[in-house]
């Protein structure tokens, strides 16, 4: 993939917790001690913009 990328500090630890709470098991207290984490300090949230994607077969 060949493409832009833009690193934005807004809507990452939101997104990253609707992520933890879809994908984890949210009782386990280390996964509660990360999503809280996130919220506390933020995370940059990627966002990728493809200009080409390649595919390739094996």
């Amino acid at each position: 993939m060949e493409g832009s990328v833009a690193l934005h500090d807004q809507g990452g630890a939101e997104l990253a917790a609707r992520l933890a709470e879809r994908y984890w098991d949210m009782s386990d207290p280390n996964h509660q001690k990360f999503r809280d984490e996130w919220l506390v300090r933020g995370v940059v949230r990627i966002v990728v913009h493809p200009e080409v994607v390649n595919r390739f077969s094996v």
